[in-house]
């Protein structure tokens, strides 16, 4: 009948709300609707789910810190040794002295870092200068790129898909094979943390209600400081700069799993 057909019409306007009919200013409401603030209040805007979507989010931060927090890691300068020829034998020297010398070689035991393995010094020094512009440029893209996608195709389709893309990135860096193709790992690696980490603090902070917004901002921080630690242990007992790449390849994956 017709009082029917109109209180259908009314529930499905009702259950169909416009822009305009929600203000995500703060907690007004209009008619029947509420806004997205007292929304979050009304359900809870620090529960369960705001938490475990932290906790998940973290692992982004902390996959993402081994690279960028690792770059020092990789860049260690060796020590050299020149040879003089009127004493006939070895002696330290400086990297500037070794350069100018037609016969010097790194002292062992040599360390296990990208300037050693790909011959880093001397012509090929501006290089080293070369592996963080050549991240932060990309992180400078990726932050821009990314974060426009993810408002197009959501927030987690766009971190699994970083996620996915870390994982056989971190396979290649742990294989590449000269500079050239660490410097291009490097320049993705840049678009990719720029990228999850912006994407992943959005993710945590609009599910949580005005006041405890700022809980993401410091919490999703500590991930830095978390994996900082963790590299400093790994470099204490080796210089092998893969090890970083499998440590990222690692926090990946418990970020796909959980």
């Amino acid at each position: 009948d017709d009082s029917r057909g109109g209180k259908e019409t009314i529930m499905k306007d009702t259950l169909s709300p416009t822009s305009d009919d929600i203000d995500i200013s703060g907690p007004t409401t209009n008619g029947s609707h509420i806004s997205l603030e007292e929304g979050l209040e009304k359900v809870g805007s620090y529960g369960a789910y705001q938490k475990g979507n932290l906790a998940i989010n973290l692992m982004i931060w902390i996959s993402g810190a081994t690279i960028t927090m690792g770059i020092p890691f990789m860049e260690i300068t060796p020590e050299f040794l020149c040879y003089d020829d009127n004493a006939s034998q070895f002696f330290e020297c400086s990297e500037k002295q070794a350069c100018n010398s037609n016969n010097f070689m790194i002292k062992e035991p040599a360390p296990q870092d990208v300037i050693t393995e790909f011959e880093l010094y001397c012509d090929r020094k501006y290089l080293v200068s070369t592996i963080a512009t050549v991240f932060f440029f990309g992180f400078m893209v990726g932050a821009y790129v990314l974060s426009n996608i993810s408002d197009r195709i959501g927030r987690l389709r766009t971190l699994s898909g970083i996620t996915l893309a870390t994982i056989a990135l971190s396979a290649v860096g742990c294989l590449a094979w000269n500079i050239w193709v660490f410097l291009m790992v490097m320049g993705v690696f840049g678009f990719l943390i720029a990228g999850g980490t912006l994407v992943s603090f959005v993710h945590s902070a609009e599910y949580l209600g005005n006041a405890k917004r700022h809980v993401a901002a410091v919490y999703l921080t500590c991930g830095f400081g978390i994996q900082q630690i963790l590299i400093a242990v790994v470099s204490y007992y080796t210089s092998q700069w893969r090890y970083l790449f499998l440590l990222t390849l690692a926090s990946a994956l418990v970020y796909l799993a959980l």
